[in-house]
């Protein structure tokens, strides 16, 4: 009997020592982050090799692990117009990118001083798109 309790108490602490796996966290992605993360690329390259991006391939360069903008752009939730460079400072700024619907319902765009704003359809019809 002595045994049985000693084999009941150890596979209780044995359960006990088990830690459950921590889940993996993964920051949510919206339009918004995904077009701040494509801001963040555009600049990062631009920096490095003096010109704008001319492709998607061009920032897929810049880092061995696209991030989520990076994926939106290939899989067409955001549309990219290359070759715009970036400016400094905030103001009368183009469109750089922009959520595919944004024309017909409107969306967030990325303007060329890095800023995300949110526009509607007529907003975005009227908005200068970056060349």
């Amino acid at each position: 009997m002595r045994n049985v309790l000693i084999a009941v108490a150890l596979a209780g602490l044995a359960g006990g020592c088990r830690e459950a796996a921590a889940p993996n966290p993964v920051r949510p992605t919206t339009p918004e982050t995904e077009l701040r993360d494509l801001g963040e690329m555009f600049q990062l390259f631009a920096q490095e090799n003096r010109r704008p991006p001319k492709n998607l391939a061009d920032l897929g360069t810049i880092s061995p692990e696209p991030p989520p903008g990076y994926l939106a752009a290939e899989e067409g939730r955001i549309v990219v117009l290359w070759g715009g460079a970036f400016t400094t400072g905030a103001g009368k700024s183009a469109v750089m990118a922009y959520e595919k619907d944004a024309p017909n319902r409107g969306g967030f765009v990325l303007l060329q001083d890095g800023t995300v704003k949110q526009m509607n359809a007529a907003e975005f019809q009227a908005a200068p798109k970056a060349k």
